[in-house]
């Protein structure tokens, strides 16, 4: 029998459908199933399927529309001038910043309470944290940045690009580091400090060889405290530091490292009275003669033990001529150097003293040879291993 066509469903086919096929086995008609019948019943389960399939679909589309339409619908666009209107109000300085959230937390539709109102809640609580004693931040601080942090919000539920968050810095404890008496640790009080955006904070010691990072030695136990310590980073014996902190290039904060006052070398020992003492005095009479006099004589000897030489003293006392031996004087015939015999041994007492006179003329001089008691060395000073 001839196979109908039934692919393009037209009406003559639903008629042609319905003949059987026959076929001849030992004599007999027996009627068989056309083809087309057994193929019609797979189509229609296939068509039955794609049918629940698009249904599931719309039902589910359905179901997301509502789920989109809770976080930007009607509610949302309701939370957004509620937002406005809390950020407006924290720009006066005359508000309480944490009646403002908590009425903006009671005015939040039901549709965003688990979103939008525990945001405000988390950031009362926040802001609580903050504005404590403890933390040394002002209230205008802590309004400024709950206005900042609700802006925040509403950038997102508009989607636009959300402001990044910038720490803030409210003070710092000690405001100067002294390092003849430094502190365990350098106390940085604000808000965000536990921001980790892009430009990130970072604390440097500055000085005249140039610039080291600290950020090793940095904590942050909480968002509003970050603590430098002070006894591990290589704060010692540069000039001119200052250990600044930066929320990315820009430097909110400026500690000044002040030198620590090193001992100096003790006072140098001085000579007191009874220092001093004399060799015994010379009295020199020299010349008188037909020939006069030109001569040079030594006088003195070793200084005593724990002395060194101070002085020698040439008197003339009578007579014609003269007679003179002081340091740094010379023989006016022969440039022989008066003064010390030694120059450079100081415990040397011995003096070359000059005798002149012309014929038949005396001269009667006095020779005063002096030493002191020897001082220690001086000391230095101690050692300054961290200044």
């Amino acid at each position: 029998m001839e196979m109908i066509e039934c692919g393009d469903m037209k009406p003559s086919c639903s008629a042609k459908s319905a003949m059987l096929e026959t076929e001849e086995r030992g004599g007999n008609l027996r009627p068989r199933p056309s083809r087309f019948i057994a193929l019609s019943k797979k189509s229609h389960l296939a068509c039955l399927l794609m049918l629940m399939c698009l249904a599931f679909t719309i039902q589910a589309c359905d179901h997301v529309t509502g789920l989109i339409d809770k976080v930007t619908g009607p509610a949302t666009r309701d939370a957004i001038p509620r937002f406005e209107d809390a950020i407006n109000k924290l720009l006066n300085q005359s508000s309480d910043w944490q009646t403002v959230l908590k009425d903006l937390e009671r005015q939040l539709t039901k549709d965003v309470q688990t979103t939008l109102a525990n945001e405000v809640t988390q950031l009362a609580q926040k802001g609580i944290a903050t504005g404590g004693v403890e933390i040394r931040c002002n209230v205008d601080f802590v309004r400024t940045r709950m206005k900042q942090d609700l802006e925040r919000i509403v950038a997102r539920l508009r989607s636009q690009p959300i402001p990044p968050v910038k720490p803030g810095l409210c003070q710092v404890v000690p405001e100067g580091i002294d390092m003849g008496h430094p502190p365990a640790q350098l106390a940085y009080y604000g808000y965000d400090l536990d921001s980790t955006g892009p430009e990130g904070i970072h604390v440097v010691l500055k000085h005249d060889g140039g610039e080291d990072s600290l950020d090793q030695w940095m904590a942050t136990p909480t968002h509003y405290l970050r603590t430098l310590s002070i006894q591990a980073p290589p704060l010692c014996s540069k000039n001119n530091r200052k250990i600044i902190m930066r929320f990315g290039p820009q430097e909110v904060s400026s500690v000044n490292v002040l030198v620590k006052q090193c001992p100096g070398a003790p006072p140098a020992p001085v000579h007191g009275p009874g220092d001093e003492r004399s060799f015994p005095l010379i009295i020199e009479n020299k010349g008188g003669n037909i020939g006069g006099i030109s001569e040079n004589l030594v006088y003195g000897g070793p200084c005593s033990a724990g002395y060194e030489r101070l002085q020698v003293q040439v008197t003339k006392r009578s007579g014609g001529g003269s007679c003179y031996g002081s340091e740094g004087e010379t023989d006016p015939r022969t440039g022989v150097p008066l003064g010390w015999v030694d120059k450079n041994n100081k415990h040397d007492c011995q003096a070359r003293v000059h005798f002149g006179a012309p014929p038949f003329q005396p001269i009667n001089c006095d020779i005063q040879i002096r030493e002191i008691k020897e001082l220690p060395p001086p000391q230095a000073a101690p050692p300054c291993d961290c200044w």
